[in-house]
């Protein structure tokens, strides 16, 4: 599985070197291989959702690597990973929450802000739930989950660093965050 995502990231950095904007890019470039990926490959298929963190982690490290800027891309990240994956006939829904933890652990990894990275992950997560058939507050829950328990793998600074930074850029994240990470 590890060598499946290594070369679908390959593919994806590829893509957008050269790119004038790369965030106007991504989004499609991402669906389309996650779609490849997940349609072509039965140990990530087999793996559940367990692949679209690393499957995220990684597109996220990649992205990096060409000079973009993890907290940008998360968006685009997460909504291209979640709607490709529902194109190729998957439970995209059960992948929120997953998603958004490899958006944090693949900004953590290179250095970057964990909180703009959770803020743009949940509203790629949010964005993307109409089309994968998720009701918005069920996206913001799952996201919001998946930012926090993300960032307590890290330590307590992350967690209060994502927590600031939903509670004062995603509506209702505050609401999520109280009732349920007292």
């Amino acid at each position: 599985m590890e060598e499946l995502i290594k070369k679908a990231t390959d593919s994806v950095v590829a893509s957008l070197k050269g790119v004038d904007n790369i965030y106007d890019t991504m989004f499609d470039i991402v669906k389309g291989n996650v779609v490849d990926l997940f349609n072509g490959a039965g140990d990530v298929v087999s793996a559940g959702t367990g692949a679209a963190s690393k499957i995220v982690a990684s597109l996220i490290k990649g992205i990096v690597e060409i000079g973009g800027e993890a907290e940008k891309a998360a968006e685009k990240v997460v909504m291209g990973t979640l709607k490709g994956a529902n194109e190729a006939g998957k439970d995209a829904a059960g992948m929120i929450e997953d998603a958004v933890r490899g958006v944090i652990k693949g900004t953590n990894e290179v250095g970057g802000d964990v909180g703009k990275a959770a803020v743009g992950a949940v509203k790629g997560a949010i964005q993307a739930a109409g089309e994968i058939g998720v009701g918005t507050e069920d996206a913001l829950q799952k996201a919001v989950s998946g930012a926090i328990k993300s960032a307590g793998e890290i330590g307590e600074s992350a967690v209060e660093t994502v927590k600031k930074a939903l509670e004062d850029s995603v509506e209702g994240a505050k609401d999520v965050i109280s009732s349920t990470f007292k």
